[in-house]
């Protein structure tokens, strides 16, 4: 995370440094997943900043590291996109002829470990958690 100023000389100091980072590490900045946030900066100045830093401009609510920034609890329509993730982890394993083993270790190595993050710092509906467990059970 870089904070700064939102004026045109700034945020070429930020591209200079970041394509200086990228020739020294040898590692690219993914601009499809970096973003630019502005409290209280003109429209005319933010679309400038975000052409010159090549991010685009993104509004709270957003999300790191998955889940969203937000103070309180998350929507339905967020919960359900954790399931989708779920729903098709599991489309994927479901037409390969594997031993009852084989679905336990992948319930406990990959399903119950990708929303672990997530539950550590927002506590799950009950009807998360009764959806997760049909998927886990119907999958066995």
């Amino acid at each position: 995370m870089l904070f700064g100023y939102p004026s045109i000389q700034e945020a070429s100091h930020f591209k200079s440094l970041l394509n200086d980072f990228s020739e020294a590490s040898g590692t690219g900045i993914n601009n499809t997943k970096s973003q630019t946030f502005f409290f209280h900066t003109p429209p005319i100045v933010k679309n400038v900043v975000a052409r010159i830093l090549g991010f685009p401009i993104a509004t709270l609510l957003s999300k790191y590291l998955g889940p969203p920034l937000i103070s309180s609890s998350i929507k339905q329509s967020s919960w359900c996109i954790l399931i989708k993730k779920l729903e098709s982890r599991l489309n994927l394993w479901t037409h390969r002829t594997l031993n009852i083993a084989s679905h336990v270790v992948l319930i406990k190595a990959i399903l119950q470990a990708m929303p672990l993050y997530l539950f550590s710092i927002l506590a799950a509906p009950k009807w998360v958690l009764k959806r997760i467990q049909d998927l886990q059970c119907g999958f066995l």
